[in-house]
């Protein structure tokens, strides 16, 4: 349950952070690369020796350093981290997605990538699921083609977002995906090891939600805590921070240790630590990025990056 620390790797088309704490958690963001970068088979690598903070490293493998062989936190160390141990748990988190164009279809398959090489026990989808208003008429490109593979092996999880609850209030969207309401818990159990999942409806911080929330954080004893929600809890972008959501749910996620927050709404990449929980913004699903703004009233900004992307868990 220590702070998160991240590393990066840069292959093909692809800018990844991975983000890992003692106890066995891992977290990976991947981004889509530039259209001009100019990356070779072998790629560019970097990777975080934990001692040193913070900073997120690049080595050189082959060819230039380039804007995408950057560290997230804008440091330039060259140390090698330990391999990770493989993962009891995995998940491919998401958000802001729902844009039916070919940018989503490069991102899911930089996600079906990933899964070919590594545990996924869920796909998780931070809102957003379906531009501009969550119609039905868009289910099929924003749904079904970029998912397809991956959702014919892996279940799928989503939250609502802003946009998705304008057709309905959402109703068609949850009957689509199958969601079993608007907030649920979810358990993915693997031996003697417990992740609990809980994901809630930020369009509508209610107090119902937030004793559901109070009861389930207080129930059992997993060994991970991971809640989602699609409006971010801290965000330095066009957004900025949830108030309704700080003053309701913040204060039962940290008191109760949850492990990490997953939020989109803010179409890029962050992450911030309070306490013992990781809040992470990953909104870079498909559509247009937000650029990275000042910081009022956060944590401190560990990472950040305007990129297309996703988390691996």
């Amino acid at each position: 349950r220590s702070p998160f620390y991240e590393d990066t790797q840069i292959i093909p088309r692809c800018t990844c952070a991975l983000i890992r704490p003692r106890g066995g958690l891992l977290v990976t963001t991947a981004a889509r690369s530039h259209p001009n970068a100019n990356h070779n088979d072998n790629g560019p690598s970097a990777s975080h020796n934990p001692a040193s903070g913070n900073d997120i490293n690049c080595q050189h493998n082959a060819g230039p350093i380039n804007n995408d062989c950057r560290a997230i936190d804008n440091h330039d160390n060259t140390e090698v981290g330990p391999t990770p141990a493989p993962a009891t748990i995995g998940l491919l988190a998401f958000g802001d997605a729902g844009s039916g164009d070919i940018t989503q279809m490069q991102v899911a398959q930089q996600m079906q990538n990933w899964a070919g090489t590594h545990r996924v026990d869920a796909l998780l989808e931070a809102g957003d699921i379906v531009y501009p208003d969550g119609s039905p008429a868009r289910f099929a490109t924003a749904i079904d083609a970029p998912y397809a593979t991956l959702r014919a092996s892996i279940p799928f999880w989503p939250a609502l977002g802003n946009h998705d609850v304008m057709w309905n209030n959402g109703n068609d969207l949850m009957s689509y995906v199958s969601m079993p309401g608007r907030s649920y818990e979810k358990l993915i159990t693997n031996g003697n090891v417990t992740m609990q999942l809980l994901v809630l409806d930020s369009n509508n911080v209610s107090p119902t939600q937030t004793a559901w929330l109070e009861s389930k954080l207080s129930s059992g004893s997993p060994r991970w805590r991971v809640v989602m929600f699609h409006h971010p809890v801290f965000s330095c972008s066009s957004h900025g921070n949830t108030q309704s959501v700080i003053n309701a749910w913040l204060p039962l996620l940290t008191a109760n240790d949850v492990d990490l927050v997953i939020t989109g709404h803010d179409h890029n990449y962050q992450r911030f630590q309070q306490g013992n929980t990781t809040f992470v913004v990953t909104g870079g699903g498909g559509m247009p990025t937000y650029p990275i703004s000042s910081c009022v009233a956060t944590p401190t900004l560990l990472a950040s990056a305007q990129r297309h992307n996703f988390l691996g868990i």
